[in-house]
């Protein structure tokens, strides 16, 4: 733990350092939004349905300050910043070993390759739960500041749901970092994913022909995020799809790392 703690210090301040600056530059915007409502509610309702939709904004929730702050980071930045991240993690924690070198004396201490992957696994979620939960904070001291009020049920349930899309993302990444020996690869792989679910939300927004597809998209289960933060819930397929996904993923990694114990 204190290994993995120490690999991934520097990058763990740098996203949590980007994530408060941001909320606080984009809350900081706000106060003229507010002001000019009428304005902004007027150019909304001239924009296609259909985008709108793909943003998860409208004219009435984005004059409001969760609105806002949903429209602007939590419905894209939040994810960007969030899933490389998990990336950059999950890819180190066995492709990394490899490239680095130091798979051979950290696979030869007398624990098994499979024990020594739940334990980092552990140690690297609980810095991903910890800038989900300084990405929030950041949300609610700057509603403080402006006076703003903020739905304590919505921002416990947008938690969850983090927390279980992180587990989800992060199992699928260390599961494709036991497949690659090249940290490039990896990278490769999770950038086609990411950039992949955003193509098919957007294009299931536009064409009825894409819902097919649409359950290939991890967006499709993080939901509205505009809708959970002030408190309308999270629907329960979602959290249960995130779950077995993690589950299953994280399992299919472990399974490998015991046959190359063997």
């Amino acid at each position: 733990i204190k290994k993995v703690v120490r690999n991934n210090k520097g990058r763990f301040f740098i996203y949590a350092l980007i994530s408060v600056v941001y909320v606080a530059m984009i809350a900081a915007f706000y106060p003229a939004v507010e002001e000019n409502r009428d304005k902004f509610e007027e150019l909304l309702s001239a924009y296609p349905p259909a985008l709108v939709e793909a943003f998860g904004i409208s004219g009435e929730t984005f004059t409001t300050f969760l609105g806002f702050m949903s429209a602007e980071y939590f419905s894209l930045m939040y994810l960007i910043l969030l899933c490389l991240f998990i990336f950059s993690l999950g890819t180190g924690i066995i492709a990394g070993e490899r490239d680095r070198g130091t798979a051979e004396y950290t696979f030869t201490l007398p624990c098994k390759r499979s024990t020594i992957f739940r334990v980092s696994f552990v140690a690297l979620f609980g810095m991903v739960l910890a800038i989900i939960g300084i990405s929030l904070l950041s949300v609610i001291v700057s509603a403080k500041i402006l006076g703003e009020q903020v739905v304590g049920v919505g921002i416990s349930d947008f938690f969850i749901l983090s927390l279980l899309m992180s587990f989800a993302l992060l199992s699928f990444t260390t599961f494709i970092s036991s497949l690659f020996r090249s940290t490039s690869k990896v990278y490769g792989a999770c950038a086609a994913f990411l950039v992949g679910s955003y193509l098919i939300h957007v294009l299931a927004s536009l064409s009825s022909t894409a819902e097919n597809i649409y359950f290939f998209s991890f967006l499709k289960y993080y939901g509205n995020p505009t809708a959970i933060l002030m408190g309308h819930g999270v629907p329960g397929e979602h959290l249960l799809v995130f779950l077995i996904a993690g589950a299953a993923f994280l399992a299919a990694t472990v399974y490998k790392l015991k046959k190359a114990d063997l």
